[in-house]
């Protein structure tokens, strides 16, 4: 069965009934993508615009999802403004082809992303896989689970000088904490051509919180 919505406005889910037993939302089959997210949330399919945003203790699981945006607004395809949880399942991407991040960690926040599926995360222009946008702070970033490879966005402006990081700031942004436990299958972090950010850590002349990978302090970043 397909639950098909359609609203002008960003849509508020509290709750999603299926026949599943658990809220599911099939991206390929609703025609607006702006949505926020104040409970438990299960997301599949594909989208070119999404903008979902996570408010306080809201959980997303992502199961085979496919988000390359290159429609809509130039802001993230995911995002907290609360601390809120990403579970993996599955095998996900989630590319933006604009100049939002794949990913963001909203400032004061924890973004938390477990589970044990994949997933690819690659920035929007000047933006990171996982964290901030140039020139702002962003949240907490905690990795508890998942195969994950992140990876920053492309340079605009002077060449390196505005890179972010894959995993963490953006150019002249900062970060909070971000923590990889060491129950994590893998964190691969790519830094752009010429970055002047770290893989994991801050962006090109930003500002840093810590980075701790599996107990060890990197201080800015690695």
């Amino acid at each position: 069965e397909i639950y098909t919505l359609s609203l002008h406005d960003a849509l508020p889910i509290l709750a999603l009934t299926t026949p599943y037993g658990y809220p599911i939302l099939d991206l390929s089959y609703v025609s607006d993508d702006i949505y926020k997210v104040y409970n438990d949330l299960t997301i599949t399919g594909s989208s070119e615009s999404l903008d979902m945003r996570l408010y306080n203790n809201a959980t997303l699981t992502l199961k085979d999802v496919n988000i390359n945006k290159s429609k809509g607004n130039d802001y993230e395809a995911i995002g907290n403004e609360g601390n809120s949880t990403i579970i993996l399942k599955g095998t996900n991407k989630v590319v933006n082809l604009k100049k939002g991040p794949a990913i963001y960690a909203a400032y004061g926040f924890t973004l938390t992303i477990d589970g044990d599926g994949s997933l690819m995360a690659k920035g929007g222009t000047n933006c990171a896989g996982i964290g901030g946008n140039p020139i702002s702070s962003c949240g907490n970033i905690t990795i508890s689970g998942g195969d994950i490879t992140a990876e920053c966005g492309p340079s605009s402006g002077y060449g390196a000088q505005y890179s972010a990081a894959a995993i963490g700031g953006a150019y002249q942004g900062s970060f909070g904490n971000i923590t990889i436990t060491s129950s994590v299958i893998r964190a691969k972090a790519i830094k752009g051509s010429g970055s002047r950010g770290y893989c994991i850590g801050k962006g090109a002349y930003g500002y840093a919180g810590g980075v701790t990978i599996g107990g060890t302090n990197y201080g800015e970043g690695v």
